[in-house]
């Protein structure tokens, strides 16, 4: 069996020019993200959207990219979001195996792949981002745990974009704005959209802001 047709919903293009990997939340699925993509693949004919299952499930349909700590309500902010960025470089292995697959199955290269990531996804997808060569071609973080510190780790540069909700519990909306102050510091191009009425999700307003991104950068 074909590694992504066991994993994976997909939406979009038959024979794609573009990709885009999906990664959902914590305790969610593919084809959460998959409904967004459905409703996104009009607007982009030659584009594949490809939202796999993370790997650990915990429950029916629930799936985690990886664990939170145990220990996670004792920790600062600052050391909790340290130890999940380490996480996610080394998740990041598994991400990139992704992406290998999509180039094969699709016959396309890192520069016309992006990566779009929803809360715990939108740290993997951001971290992956920053360390997968060749340098893929953008990422997007929605509802992002944010990322606090820059490093050596960092071997790529995409164009991101953040998006959050002003009323954002879940992750309080100053995570973009932090995450998007190391970005800049590691000169990583780096654009931003905090949607006024949202809570922890992505609206029509997220959905907008990332359809201008990727039409910006692939329609030139």
């Amino acid at each position: 069996m074909d590694f992504l047709d066991d994993i994976s919903h997909v939406a979009g293009a038959a024979a794609p020019k573009k990709a885009v990997l999906l990664l959902h939340g914590y305790g969610s699925n593919g084809r959460d993200m998959l409904s967004m993509a459905q409703q996104l693949s009009p607007l982009f004919p030659d584009v594949v959207f490809v939202a796999p299952n993370a790997l650990d499930e915990v429950g029916p349909g629930a799936y985690i990219w990886y664990e939170l700590p145990a220990d996670m309500g004792g920790l600062t902010r600052e050391n909790l979001c340290r130890q999940l960025k380490d996480v996610c470089v080394k998740k990041s292995l598994y991400i990139s195996k992704l992406i290998e697959n999509i180039k094969a199955k699709y016959s396309l290269e890192n520069n016309q792949i992006g990566l779009w990531g929803f809360s715990q996804g939108g740290l993997l997808a951001l971290v992956s981002g920053l360390t997968i060569q060749p340098t893929i071609s953008c990422v997007i973080a929605s509802s992002s745990i944010p990322l606090l510190e820059a490093g050596d780790w960092i071997r790529s540069q995409p164009p991101c974009l953040l998006t959050h909700g002003r009323e954002d519990e879940v992750v309080p909306p100053v995570a973009m704005s932090l995450t998007q102050h190391v970005l800049q510091h590691a000169h990583v191009p780096v654009a931003t959209c905090l949607s006024n009425n949202l809570s922890h999700g992505i609206d029509d307003i997220c959905q907008q802001a990332a359809i201008r991104f990727l039409k910006d950068l692939w329609q030139k």
